[in-house]
């Protein structure tokens, strides 16, 4: 049953990045394979989604999905620390996370840096 709900997961994810790609996409390319990243203003029980989505959006096309939804998915559980257990910011509070991210071919690696929380209060 989880396989069933991670691929749920996986297939709206997708559909999402489309949409966003079409509508609101909040990557913008600051160089050769690289992009920052923003989630725009989210309530913080939101951030992963939404930078999963607008990471498939801006590197979709030139990065296998499964390299992206890996890599998201380190900077994910590192945010997690930085937002819930160091800066205690309540999953209904408002922020912005920006991040850039540029992806190294040799390695097969999307590699973070630069990474801005805003907490809005």
């Amino acid at each position: 049953m989880a396989e069933e709900e991670y691929e749920e997961e996986e297939r709206r994810d997708l559909e999402r990045a489309e949409e966003y790609e079409h509508t609101t996409m909040r990557a913008s390319a600051i160089g050769k394979n690289k992009f920052e990243l923003s989630t725009g203003i989210i309530i913080a029980a939101r951030y992963a989604d939404k930078l999963r989505r607008v990471a498939l959006v801006a590197f979709g096309k030139m990065v296998d999905k499964n390299v992206v939804l890996r890599d998201v998915a380190e900077l994910n559980q590192e945010l997690y620390d930085e937002i819930v257990n160091k800066r205690k910011i309540g999953k209904l509070d408002v922020v912005r996370i920006t991040v850039d991210a540029e992806y190294d071919e040799k390695a097969n690696k999307i590699k973070f840096s630069n990474v801005r929380i805003q907490h809005f209060v």
